[in-house]
């Protein structure tokens, strides 16, 4: 009796393990799409394009801890910020930091940057546009 008691609890644990992932599995697939959404349409409408950037203007020297600390002042303009490179190469994408406190994207739709002879610990300047909260689209890297 006893050992057809835990046969029982045995399968049913072990069916209540496989609901748990086809729910798991479910519902985030069926999440990401709504992140992905708000990520990149920051409004509730999909059909809304994003906003058009302003045009291109002298880029504004900045330091990184000015644009960390006010990224309201610098955001949708062209900065050129000066900084250590960390975290290239450890993160998902073509993204690596600036003295650990601005993101640079080095491969986007606007620009294409080759950093095939940057490393982390490089002393580099970037040119580009400053989106809030902490990120800079590169157009030029140069090392300083």
């Amino acid at each position: 009796m006893q050992r057809e008691i835990k046969k029982k609890v045995c399968i049913y644990g072990i069916a209540a393990v496989i609901l748990a992932l086809v729910l798991a599995t479910a519902v985030s697939a069926g999440l990401y799409p709504l992140i992905e959404e708000r990520f990149f349409y920051p409004s509730e409408s999909t059909n809304q394009e994003p906003p058009s950037l302003p045009e291109m203007s002298e880029a504004i020297p900045v330091s990184v801890d000015a644009l960390s600390n006010n990224p309201s002042s610098y955001n949708l303009k062209r900065v050129m910020v000066s900084g250590r490179v960390s975290k290239l190469g450890l993160v998902r994408g073509p993204y690596f930091m600036l003295d650990e406190k601005v993101w640079v994207c080095y491969l986007h739709t606007e620009a294409s940057v080759d950093i095939s002879n940057v490393k982390n610990g490089d002393y580099i300047t970037v040119t580009g546009r400053f989106l809030t909260p902490d990120t800079i689209y590169a157009e030029n890297i140069a090392k300083a």
